[in-house]
């Protein structure tokens, strides 16, 4: 499945939130209002960064605008697909304890600065369609091989950077490991030191 930062790489590692039938709705962890990164001093890097609550180590990572132009457009793909996102073969994976680590999801855009309401996550109606809107102001969003309606979309109201602020907008538990064969034997047995559980999987 084509994912918006696309294809997962052949000897790579992946951080997982798997879907389930018993799962809860996305909508249970979307953070709205987000938490503004420049108040709480959390800038912006290519690499998880580590923090820790209730002795418990949680991660933040950068979701790029490159890839997903809006916020929702992450969520939406995590809705359907579930969270996968690569890590570094060099990170200490003994700073997690997979099903209880969450990672929490940065976006330069996710503060709507121009709302003035409490819940100010940016709706994917700031963001243009893809394809064709009718009078109605409708249309959808795609991200990957997905494709997402919006509503009430305002061809008045541009995006400008000016008016919006970095902030995190979503945390899902880290529930699984993927390993994207050819697996390196070598770092298998560094994983296995350290008794985690890591699934090799075929793309």
């Amino acid at each position: 499945m084509s994912r918006g930062c696309g294809d997962r790489k052949t000897d790579s590692i992946y951080f997982e939130s798997r879907l389930s039938i018993k799962g809860e709705p996305i909508e249970n962890f979307i953070i709205d209002p987000p938490i503004d990164c420049e108040k709480k001093g959390i800038k912006w890097s290519r690499s998880y960064q580590i923090f820790q609550k209730d002795g418990i180590n949680h991660l933040i990572d950068w979701v790029g605008e490159s890839f997903y132009e809006s916020p929702w457009d992450f969520i939406e793909e995590c809705r359907i697909k579930g969270m996968s996102r690569r890590v570094q073969k060099s990170f200490d994976f003994t700073k997690i304890t997979p099903g209880k680590s969450q990672i929490f999801f940065a976006h330069k855009k996710a503060i709507d600065l121009t709302t003035k309401t409490k819940i100010n996550l940016v709706k994917a109606n700031r963001f243009k369609p893809h394809g064709e809107y009718e009078y109605v102001k409708s249309g959808y969003r795609e991200v990957g091989d997905i494709k997402y309606s919006i509503k009430d979309y305002n061809p008045n109201m541009p995006i400008r950077s000016k008016d919006f602020r970095a902030g995190l907008f979503l945390r899902l538990p880290i529930t699984n490991m993927a390993y994207v064969r050819p697996a390196s034997q070598q770092m298998l047995k560094k994983i296995n030191k350290q008794k985690l559980i890591i699934e090799i999987v075929q793309e």
